[in-house]
Order: structure tokens, then sequence, then C-alpha cells
């Protein structure tokens, strides 16, 4: 392929003033743009001084052979369907933040993306931008020793489009809990709490890391802080790093020496851009990473080149989101969660979960209901109960989705490593062994297992109790 055949779906604010003017500035040739309605399209070309073929539509814009790869810039209740439609017509996919408004969502497009053989590119611009990426050089290096701990801060005004710190967390802050992802690895346990006064968000998180560090992160969406805030901090055995709003970096190393006041063993170096009346507007696309991230998704189309932000890798970072923002709602509630009756049923599979063997699980939704419990929500944690009702593990919950029965799938199967067959025996012996237990409910007397019946179906991760047994 010459090059890349890009068609673009919106042509809003973001799309008119970051990424129309970032592909230009990344010399990638926009082939087709599609709004809702043909004129629209026809004036937004003409603003940009582009003789792209316009349309009426997105679905139009999709169903051209010609285009090999487009981007998405539509309201976030929209791009899952949009992105659907994009995969069933072959082509590979850039679309802006949120993918999915919680990992379930997330994970369907995943795997869509899998089954289609295409990619899908999620808009995390700062992942892309000069100095996070300097800054992720220096963490993976040598440079500041050990990283043992980091600080994000963010704060803007986020009054005007988010009214709760769900809108705030999925739409403004996701971009700060992204980086943490990018910058320091994977998270081990989250712990959030927060406040609000009407749209006044204040979110502050606790993470430990899969590389062993400790990080904090505030975030704050409030008409107090008209300008953002954007800031990120960490620290080492040997040093510590500082970027601020994206700019400017600034590293401290202790050198050659013990770090003896009366010898000179530390340096602090601040790398800062060069600014320029000649760089007008472009610049601030080129520092905050949108034309970098335009150029990865080209490179994408036409030589297939991996990319960090990936609709997969954007299932962790939906999770995490997911984590934040359940965790307030839950702080002051412990829960608990068994398997079967106690005995050998509860021994083996708690054997499992704690071995690491088995990473899900599946429930009906009636067998919740009967007990009078809730399905878990992502983000929530529980204790998991041996045979003598001891706590053995904290269950904190990644995922959860619904499904009927009979439309299980291949891939819902092997999240339990298992085959759809092989899946549903299983099932239906456990959920069997429960019929009597279920119809002493009121309203079950007569409860039976249909395929109609809806599953539950969570993925999650184990920290084990090694304190000692909690007796419940």
């Amino acid at each position: 392929m010459s090059s890349p055949r890009i068609g673009i779906i919106g042509a809003g604010f973001h799309a008119s003033t970051n990424i129309l003017p970032a592909l230009r500035l990344a010399n990638i040739d926009i082939a087709a743009l599609a709004t809702r309605d043909i004129e629209r399209s026809i004036s937004a070309l003409s603003r940009h001084g582009l003789t792209s073929r316009p349309y009426g539509s997105a679905s139009e814009l999709l169903e051209d052979v010609n285009v090999d790869g487009v981007i998405i810039i539509a309201q976030p209740q929209d791009q899952l369907d949009l992105v659907r439609e994009a995969l069933r017509n072959g082509k590979h996919v850039f679309v802006d933040k949120p993918l999915g408004l919680n990992a379930t969502e997330a994970r369907l497009i995943s795997d869509a993306a899998d089954a289609a053989g295409k990619h899908v590119m999620v808009g995390f611009m700062k992942r892309y931008a000069p100095a996070v990426r300097h800054l992720r050089d220096v963490v993976s290096s040598d440079a500041l020793g050990k990283p043992q701990s980091f600080h994000i801060r963010f704060g803007c005004d986020s009054t005007g489009f988010a009214s709760n710190i769900d809108d705030f967390v999925r739409l403004a802050a996701i971009h700060h809990i992204d980086i943490a992802r990018f910058l320091f690895g994977d998270m081990v346990s989250i712990q959030s709490v927060s406040t609000n006064d009407g749209a006044h968000v204040f979110v502050k998180v606790v993470v430990t890391t899969t590389t062993g560090m400790v990080g904090t992160i505030d975030l704050i969406g409030a008409s107090s802080i008209p300008s953002e805030q954007d800031s990120i901090s960490v620290s080492g055995t040997r040093g510590w790093a500082s970027l601020t709003d994206t700019r400017a970096l600034t590293i401290s190393r202790t050198t050659d020496g013990d770090g003896d006041w009366q010898q000179a063993t530390s340096s602090v170096t601040t790398y800062t851009p060069a600014i320029s009346t000649m760089s007008g507007g472009a610049q601030d696309l080129h520092i905050r990473g949108f034309v970098a991230e335009l150029t990865a998704f080209a490179d994408l189309v036409k030589r297939g080149n991996p990319v960090s932000s990936s609709a997969r890798d954007n299932v962790a970072t939906t999770a995490f989101c997911d984590a934040i923002v359940n965790a307030p709602e839950l702080a002051n509630s412990t829960r608990f969660m068994s398997f079967g009756a106690p005995g050998p049923v509860r021994d083996a599979i708690n054997a499992s979960i704690m071995d690491g063997s088995k990473t899900s699980s599946s429930d009906l939704l009636d067998v919740y209901e009967a007990r009078k419990d809730n399905p878990p929500v992502p983000g929530e944690m529980r204790l998991l109960l041996d045979s003598s009702n001891s706590a053995i593990a904290r269950i904190r919950f990644l995922e959860v989705r619904s499904f009927q029965l009979r439309k299980l799938t291949e891939a819902t199967a092997a999240l339990e490593h298992l085959s759809p067959r092989d899946w549903e025996r299983v099932h239906k012996e456990y959920w069997t062994s429960l019929i009597p237990a279920i119809r002493e409910s009121p309203g079950y007397e007569d409860w039976e297992i249909t395929p109609e019946a809806t599953v539950i179906t969570t993925r999650f991760e184990v920290q084990p109790i090694t304190s000692g047994k909690d007796q419940v």
C-alpha cells in the first residue's frame, strides 16, 4: 500500500480543533469525511481546505471500499456501534476515548476486533506526547535507580460536561488514569475515595502496581480550576523526575558518591520545548501527542505496525476507571462470597482460585436473587470464605457481564478454560445441586434451570489473606 486511505467520521469541536489539523501536520491524506448531513460534511471539508469525498452518514463512508482505515470522533454512546460497523466493513479503526463506558463494553469491542482480524486503536494521545515518552524511558532505565512511588495530579473545570464522578472519570480524567498504566504498569490493588458537591468532584486514588510501586492519583473536576492542572512525579532509589503540563520534564539524579553533602553528587536537568512565534498551534498538537498518535495509526493501516493503545489494552484502562468509580460506593461495606455448601466442592473451587488457575466464574442471576444478593460490580471487593466460613482471600472483580444461558459463546467458556460443552456440563451440575436450597426461598418453590436463564460471568483478581484468617 503506497499511502493509507483514511476516512473520518465526525466534524465536531475536537475533530476540527485537534484531529483534522494534526492529520494535516502529519501529511496524512484524508480520503473521505462523514457527518450526519452531507452539507455539513461539505462545509467542514471546505473550512479545512480539503477536497476529500463528503458523505451524509457514517454507514455510507464505511461501505466505501476505497477507505482502508477510519477515524471515529463521535459521542461516547455512539462509538461502540460505529466501531462494530467499521469492523464488519473490514476497516482498521482509530476511535477517540472512551471506547466503552465500562470494561464489559470495552471487552466486547476487543473481542470483535480479534474476530474481524482488524486493529482498533484508542485515542490516548498522552502516550505519544514526546515528554511522556521521555519520562517513560527514564522510568524504564536505571536513571532513577529502582522506581518506588509516583504521584499524578489532574484538575480541570469539568462542570460543563460532567455532572457526576462517573462522567468526570470516563470523559476527562481517563487520560491520566491511562497514563498511570502506560508509565508504571498495571495495578495490583486500587483504593479510591471521593467527595462531591453537585458537579464538583474530588477523587483520591491509592494504588500498587505490578512493578512493585505505590502511587497516588488526585483527580479534581471543579469550577475552581479554570486552567488545567497536569503533573506527574516519580521517585526512585537514586533520583526523581517530574513532568508538568506535558511539557517541562525535570530529572534529578544522584551521581557517584553516597550523597555526602560536602561533595557535588547530584544533578538536576530540565527539558522544555523551544518556544517560537512560528510554531503557532502546531506546537501544541505535537507536544500533546496528537500528531505522533495519528502517524502511528496511519502506519498501522499501511504496515500493520503494533500500537500501545489497542482495544485489548483499553479493557484494562476501562476496568481501572470502573474500580475508581465504584469503590467509593463500596468503601463502607464488607461482603462475602462462597462457592457451594461447605465441603469438597467448595474446597476444590477455592484451591483453584488460590493457585491462580481460576480467575473467572459464572452464576445464575436467579441464584443471586434467591440468596437476596446482588451481582458484583467492577471494582468491588468481597471476602472469599472456606468451608469453616473463614475469609481466606480478597476477591476484586475486574469485569462483570451477563448473557442468556442459550447464548453461551466459545469465548466466554474459554475464560474458565473450558469448551462450551464442558462449561455447560460443569455449571449445570453445580446449579442442579443448588436446586433444593433455592426452592426454599419464597417465590422460587418451582425454580428450575432454563435456556433463558440469565448468567452473570465475572473476571477477578485474588489477594490472599496471609496474616491469619478472619472468622465470620
